[in-house]
């Protein structure tokens, strides 16, 4: 079987953001991982009982990998050495002990499969933008400050004091209205295998296995919306 580590899928499905995926993690006897102490570089450890957990793997960097087992409050971290090239739907990668920080090596695989719908007609409503010119007069007021005898006063400095301009500015409109669409849809299926085994030995410890699947509609022709 090709051997690549978890963390793979996540880096592919999600490049930059953090990812969840869940599955099922079978420790094959009892194991003992490492965690470090909170506000601390000494570790402790932390044992897992051999048996089967629902789990969650996620990858929030490309530094770090984490198999939280759900129900049992443990979180196991896993590193991600610098300059890990990390292969693209499908390949292989391998980590030792040493590298992941943790006392087993880690092997996993990705697998990738395709395939896509039949098309779709269906009518949708949609909008376009136009731009409308607008006007509008804009007056500043340069009025002193003596105070005008009478009310007659006050037009009179204001008309001789303001200073007024035509302003003119393309202002957007939407409208709405529908189209025909033809579309369909590309499905993306990836299973994700990762064995822990004992460093530097053939002898598989545990073992997690997890799926994702997604689908993309694509617009093959659309209408003109009116």
């Amino acid at each position: 079987m090709m051997k690549t580590p978890l963390f793979i899928l996540m880096t592919l499905l999600f490049l930059t953001s953090c990812v969840n995926t869940k599955g099922t993690f079978i420790a094959h006897e009892g194991l003992v991982f490492k965690k470090k102490k909170l506000f601390s570089s000494r570790l402790k450890d932390v044992p897992v009982g051999a048996g089967s957990y629902e789990a969650t793997l996620k990858f929030k960097t490309k530094k770090k990998l984490s198999l939280i087992l759900n129900g049992e409050d443990k979180k196991i971290v896993f590193e991600i050495p610098d300059g890990t090239r990390l292969p693209s739907n499908n390949g292989t990668l391998n980590l030792t002990a040493e590298q992941t920080g943790q006392p087993y090596d880690l092997f996993g695989e990705i697998q990738t499969d395709y395939s896509r719908s039949g098309q779709h007609s269906d009518y949708e409503s949609c909008s376009w933008t136009t731009y409308r010119r607008e006007c509008r007069q804009i007056c500043e007021n340069k009025d002193d400050e003596r105070e005008p005898r009478d009310r007659d006063d006050i037009r009179r400095d204001r008309r001789r004091d303001s200073n007024c301009r035509r302003v003119c500015e393309d202002v957007p409109v939407t409208h709405y209205g529908h189209r025909n669409v033809v579309y369909h849809y590309e499905y993306e299926y990836k299973k994700l295998f990762v064995e822990l085994m004992k460093p530097a030995s053939n002898q598989m410890v545990a073992n997690f296995k997890g799926t994702h699947n997604s689908s993309t509609r694509v617009v093959d022709h659309s209408g003109i919306c009116r």
